[in-house]
């Protein structure tokens, strides 16, 4: 048994461990008889070999025959995909794998109804689906219920994602998952699909992460947090002249000025700066970093915080403490609700709620750089730099491909009208 797995390994095993796949459980370095395989599915006696190059060599080749056919034998599937295969069209992989799953179970051939039972009926959904897909057949997809916002023009499966996993939650439903970045801007049709996704009050959290955080690519990502359950907490206007809400009819807020959560906000986390190095090539988070930064949102949402993993003192640190039995004494902790209690603020380079009128005005973007800006005297980093160009650079590639359909659809159309002159 190897004892480090190669990326096409990992990144497989992070997409079905804990039966993420079709509720499935696979197990990876499984012995079967005198063999060892990298993924095995007892449930549907299926193998899945992920091939290096070691594997184009004649000897191998003949080796590899002799253990497929022992497995066959004894009632298995076999599988095999080359590690490149794997990296570049995830996708196609899958969709390949389960089209070998009998459809006597919903699955593969012959399954579609299964899509429709799974729509809203989940509490929670966690994701990391695969960034960026290509040629997918969207003619299929017409008036498929997964999409209630409508299909994306461009050739890119991020928005047929986010709503098959928005469509999935139940009425009070929550979904995170993780996103390439480039999908918190993207212009054109799915910005209409986003601009629908946030009037709906679905959309909770936003998260902006660095690079280095994935063992195959170094681009940085955005989290995405779905709550439906938002959507049916009105805005509470506030009619006080004098309230805190700036008077008839404006969004009312907590004693910090901050707009108070509902269907109308969300809640936006620059979270870029926060990690641990664990070499050249990768990052992490601490066990008090996750704390922090799910603490920020626990706040956000009125929730008391919690602390058992170390995250105490930079909670104190970033949001202050109520120092006066009022919360608007002077000092550190003014403008809190009573003594000893972390409330929600705003953190220049951190955290910011936005409204959905400010929202709009950012043209339906959801990269919380858009709205969290920097701290007070903080400069732009030499990195700083390096992770907006490359996110730009993303999206530049988005909107080349939208532009290349585009100009082929104007060609057809006009190739058409000649044709009828």
């Amino acid at each position: 048994m190897r004892q480090s797995q190669t990326d096409a390994e990992a990144v497989f095993w992070e997409l079905v461990r804990d039966r993420q796949f079709e509720g499935l459980k696979f197990r990876r370095q499984h012995q079967i008889g005198d063999y060892i395989v990298d993924f095995y599915c007892h449930e549907q006696r299926l193998v899945v070999e992920l091939d290096g190059e070691v594997h184009d060599d004649p000897e191998q080749k003949k080796h590899d025959a002799q253990r497929d056919k022992y497995l066959e034998s004894i009632g298995n599937q076999i599988l095999r995909f080359k590690n490149k295969t794997l990296l570049e069209t995830t996708e196609k992989v899958f969709q390949e794998i389960l089209a070998k799953l009998p459809s006597t179970s919903g699955r593969g051939a012959g399954g579609e109804g299964d899509k429709v039972k799974r729509q809203g009926r989940f509490d929670f959904v966690l994701a990391n689906p695969p960034f960026n897909v290509s040629k997918v057949d969207k003619e299929r997809l017409v008036d498929d219920p997964r999409y209630p916002f409508g299909l994306p023009r461009t050739d890119n499966a991020n928005y047929l994602w986010i709503q098959q996993l928005y469509s999935s939650l139940n009425a009070t439903g929550r979904a995170g998952f993780v996103m390439a970045n480039s999908a918190s801007d993207a212009r054109a049709s799915e910005q209409d699909i986003r601009q629908k996704l946030v009037e709906s009050g679905g959309v909770d959290v936003m998260v902006a992460i660095g690079p280095n955080f994935f063992y195959t690519v170094t681009l940085p990502c955005a989290l995405w947090f779905f709550d439906k359950g938002k959507a049916g907490i009105a805005p509470n206007k506030s009619s006080s002249p004098s309230g805190r809400g700036g008077g008839e009819g404006s969004v009312k807020t907590n004693s910090e000025g901050t707009p108070c959560r509902s269907s109308d906000t969300v809640l936006f986390i620059d979270a870029r700066h926060i990690y641990r190095q664990i070499d050249r090539a990768h990052r992490d988070f601490t066990p008090a970093q996750q704390e922090f930064l799910a603490n920020v949102v626990r706040l956000y949402r009125g929730e008391q915080p919690e602390l058992s993993g170390g995250s105490e003192a930079k909670l104190k640190e970033v949001f202050g403490e109520s120092s006066s039995p009022s919360g608007r004494g002077g000092g550190e902790g003014a403008g809190h609700e009573r003594a000893g209690k972390i409330t929600y603020r705003d953190v220049p380079g951190l955290c910011k709620v936005a409204t959905c009128a400010e929202i709009e005005a950012q043209g339906w973007s959801l990269n919380p750089g858009r709205y969290v800006g920097v701290a007070k005297g903080e400069a732009i980093s030499d990195e700083d730099f390096k992770e907006r160009f490359e996110a730009l650079n993303e999206e530049l590639e988005v909107l080349n491909a939208e532009a290349r359909e585009l100009e082929a659809r104007i060609a057809e159309n006009a190739a058409e009208v000649l044709e009828e002159a």
